[in-house]
């Protein structure tokens, strides 16, 4: 065998392992990585959890999804917005607040409303908008979602 085809061939062993890594490593990934422009040219970007069959769409209105099934939906609100439904919801005496949590890049509420409806509102830190979520069946399946977000 001459030299130039040894090198030959081990250049292309070479290559071939640093794809197979490179298809491991991303294969292995079970993040999705969604961009959402705003209307005041603000970038929400969130990095989605898909392990264990749950899903988030790309486009505004999200959907969650559990096996292929939808279990919340969400929109999101400005600030005027958030205000707004922080009076009308949060404040009222027919709201039960379930779960209110902060870590460094948000905040959010699940709550009860009128003891029927299970929304949540995920404050965005140093957002503009907020996350509001709707039609869950239970409050566990809202903390779920939301802990598999990462802004």
């Amino acid at each position: 065998m001459a030299k130039g085809e040894f090198v030959m061939k081990k250049v292309i062993k070479t290559i071939f392992s640093f794809c197979c890594v490179i298809f491991i490593v991303t294969a292995c990934d079970k993040n999705s990585r969604i961009v959402f422009p705003m209307e005041n040219g603000e970038i929400i970007k969130i990095k989605f959890d898909n392990d264990q069959g749950y899903e988030m769409t790309q486009s505004v209105p999200i959907n969650f999804l559990k096996d292929s099934k939808i279990i919340a939906e969400a929109n999101f609100i400005n600030q005027v917005q958030y205000e707004t439904y922080e009076k009308v919801i949060i404040k009222s005496e027919l709201t039960n607040i379930i779960h209110d949590v902060t870590n460094e890049k948000m905040s959010y509420i699940i709550l009860n409303y009128n003891k029927s409806n299970y929304y949540a509102i995920v404050k965005i830190l140093n957002s503009n908008y907020s996350l509001f979520i709707r039609n869950a069946e239970s409050d566990i399946i809202l903390k779920e979602c939301i802990e598999r977000i990462k802004l």
